[in-house]
C-alpha cells in the first residue's frame, strides 16, 4: 500500500513539475503525447541520477546541428526510391498578413513526402519568370532525370512557368492542383448574381452581429455557438458560411420573435431591421438552401481533395463526373442557366485533364478521364 501511495506521489510530483514549465512557456498540454517527449522522458529515467539537464545553448547549438544531420541522413534514405518511382515537385505560394510572401517545395515519392526548402519570395514580383527559375532550380537541386512531375496551384505565373518548363524537359509533365481548380470553380460561380446577392446578404447580417460585442454575446447564446466565418481566398467556406444560417434557422426565429431582441438596443440600426427580414423569411432562407444545393456537389468534392490523403485523380474524377450530374440535374435541360454553370466546371476540369497526368491505377485497372463536349466519359482500361 506505502509503495503504490509513494508512486501516485512520485506521479502527481513529476506531473505538476512538468506542468509549470508547460504553462510558463505556454506550450499546450496535448504536446505531451509528442513522441520525441515520450522518448526523452523515458531515456531521463533510464539514465537515473547524476546526468545534468542540457543548456539551453547546447540546445539550439550542438544538438540542433546533430538532430539536422540526423534529419539528413534519414530523408538521404528516400532519394534511393528516386530511380525507380520518380520524383513529384510540389509547389504553392503563401502571402501573410503582414505581406511576407513565400513559396514553399515539397517532394513527393513512392508514397512519401517531405518538405525540401522555401523561397522568401517578400518584394519580388512573382511573375512567371520569377517561379520559372526557383522551380528549374530545385529540379536542378533534385536532379531532372529523376523528376516525372510538377504539381502547382493555377495562377497564370505557375502555369506559364511550368508549360516553359515542359518544353524545357520534355519527359516532366504539370498536373494543376486539383483543390486549387475546384476553389476556382466556387470563386467564379459566387460571382453569378442569384449566388453573390445571397452570401453577401449573409455577410451583411453576419458584420451586424459581429459589430457589436453585446449583440455578437447575445447570438452566441440564443443559437448556441457561433456562424462559420468565411474565408477571403478559401472560396469553399462560403458553403459553410451559408451552412450555418441554415443549420441553425429554427433558432435565429426563436431568437427574432423574443423579448430580447425587440427590445434591443440596435433596433434604431438600419441592420436590425434587415437582419429581421430575413432571419424570419421563408423566401430568404429558401435561397439560402437553393444556393446550398447549388454549390454542395462542388464543394463535396473541395472536401475530397483536401482530406484525402490516399486519394487519387481517378477518385478524384469521378466524384466530379457525379457532382456534375447532380448540378445539372437542378435545372431544365440546355436551358441558359445549366449551361451557364456547367461551362464553369468543364472549363476547370479541362485545365486539370488537358497535356497533364490523368491516369491512376490500383491492383486491377486504371481510369482515364477524358472530356468530350460537355460530357465527362470514364474508359476503364483493364491491365491485362
Amino acid at each position: 500500500m506505502e509503495a503504490c501511495i509513494s508512486k501516485v506521489e512520485y506521479e502527481s510530483r513529476i506531473g505538476k513539475a512538468w506542468a509549470k514549465w508547460f504553462h510558463a512557456n505556454d506550450i499546450p498540454g496535448h504536446k505531451a503525447n509528442c513522441p520525441y517527449f515520450v522518448g526523452a522522458i523515458k531515456l531521463t529515467q533510464d539514465l537515473g541520477k547524476g546526468v545534468p539537464a542540457p543548456k539551453g545553448i547546447d540546445i539550439d547549438g550542438v544538438y540542433l546541428n546533430s538532430n539536422y544531420e540526423e534529419l539528413q541522413q534519414y530523408v538521404a534514405k528516400f532519394k534511393d526510391d528516386w530511380p525507380t518511382y520518380g520524383v513529384t515537385i510540389m509547389s504553392d505560394s503563401w502571402t501573410g498578413p503582414s505581406r511576407m510572401s513565400i513559396i514553399n517545395f515539397m517532394v513527393f515519392s513512392n508514397g512519401r513526402m517531405y518538405f525540401h526548402k522555401s523561397v522568401n519570395a517578400t518584394g519580388h514580383m512573382q511573375n512567371s519568370q520569377f517561379v520559372f527559375e526557383h522551380i528549374k532550380e530545385v529540379i536542378e537541386e533534385i536532379g531532372q532525370q529523376h523528376v516525372v512531375q510538377l504539381v502547382t496551384d493555377n495562377g497564370s505565373n505557375f502555369k506559364k512557368a511550368c508549360l516553359d518548363l515542359v518544353a524545357d524537359f520534355p519527359h516532366i509533365t504539370w498536373q494543376p492542383c486539383a483543390d486549387h481548380t475546384i476553389n476556382l470553380m466556387l470563386k467564379e460561380m459566387g460571382c453569378f448574381s442569384e449566388i453573390n446577392e445571397v452570401v453577401s446578404s449573409c455577410k451583411r447580417i453576419c458584420r451586424f452581429m459581429y459589430n457589436h460585442s453585446t449583440l455578437h454575446a447575445e447570438m452566441q447564446k440564443h443559437i448556441g455557438g457561433e456562424l462559420v466565418r468565411p474565408n477571403a481566398t478559401r472560396f469553399g467556406t462560403n458553403f459553410m458560411f451559408l451552412e450555418s444560417f441554415w443549420d441553425k434557422q429554427e433558432k435565429f426565429q426563436v431568437w427574432m420573435t423574443s423579448p430580447e431582441w425587440k427590445n434591443s438596443s440596435w433596433s434604431s440600426e438600419v441592420d436590425y431591421d434587415y437582419t429581421y427580414d430575413c432571419l424570419i423569411s421563408r423566401t430568404w432562407l429558401n435561397s439560402v438552401k437553393w444556393v446550398l444545393d447549388l454549390i454542395g456537389p462542388i464543394y463535396s468534392i473541395l472536401r475530397y481533395a483536401d482530406s484525402q490523403k490516399l486519394g487519387s485523380l481517378s477518385g478524384f474524377m469521378t466524384r466530379m463526373m457525379h457532382s456534375r450530374h447532380q448540378l445539372s440535374s437542378l435545372f431544365c435541360h440546355d436551358s441558359l442557366d445549366q449551361n451557364k454553370y456547367l461551362k464553369v466546371v468543364d472549363k476547370r476540369v479541362d485545365h486539370l485533364y488537358k497535356n497533364t497526368l490523368m491516369v491512376a491505377g490500383n491492383n486491377s485497372c486504371c481510369h482515364r478521364i477524358v472530356i468530350v463536349g460537355k460530357m465527362l466519359i470514364i474508359l476503364i482500361v483493364a491491365i491485362l
